[in-house]
């Protein structure tokens, strides 16, 4: 992937869930309202986002920090941020490879327009045997992830809206207008790495 651009950074939360010692990533990008995004900006939006996420996942699946990568002309700035955060649900998650898809939205058409989280930690009371979502789990993920669009409007974070970064030219990322919780649960072969 080609480095953030400059006036963006994008966000890597690492979790590791209980028994597996390899830590599983999800990504969102941001732009940055009033450059630099400093170390207590990166401290700030990563607490936010887990004040969003962690009460919808398991309490067996600890977020341990993130990496924020900030745009720039030597290359990306990285901040980091260590911490130890169970989830909130009480209530064992599904294996490891098991994921809440998120699905990210733009203004854009096609394939272009559109982006993917895979969130770790989803409850196994919340899924059924068919790996659909149950209602109460639905929501529970729907307004989690509705409340990241307020980063902009929580102190000391320092972005504005999402964004969806592009791999290909031309590389000006695109705003995000929705993350949609799929209501089936997704798996991955590889995890993700930041």
């Amino acid at each position: 992937m080609p480095q953030v651009p400059i006036g963006y950074v994008d966000v890597w939360m690492r979790y590791l869930q209980a028994g597996d010692p390899e830590p599983m990533y999800t990504s969102l990008g941001f732009e940055i309202e009033e450059p630099p995004f400093t170390q207590a900006n990166a401290l700030a939006l990563s607490n936010f986002l887990n004040d969003c996420l962690g009460p919808v996942i398991s309490g067996d699946v600890n977020w341990t920090g993130s990496l924020c990568k900030v745009g720039s002309d030597g290359g990306d700035l990285i901040y980091e941020v260590s911490t130890f955060d169970p989830g909130g649900v009480a209530s064992a998650p599904l294996p490891n490879n098991c994921a809440v898809l998120v699905r990210k939205r733009t203004e854009i058409g096609g394939k272009r327009g559109r982006g993917r989280m895979f969130i770790p930690g989803v409850s196994r009371e919340g899924v059924d045997g068919a790996g659909m979502l149950n209602t109460g789990t639905k929501n529970a993920w729907s307004a989690a992830t509705a409340l990241i669009f307020n980063a902009n409007g929580t102190a000391n974070t320092n972005v504005g809206q999402p964004v969806l970064f592009h791999q290909t030219p031309p590389y000006e990322p695109s705003v995000i207008v929705s993350l949609s919780v799929h209501p089936k649960i997704s798996t991955q072969r590889r995890r993700m790495r930041p």
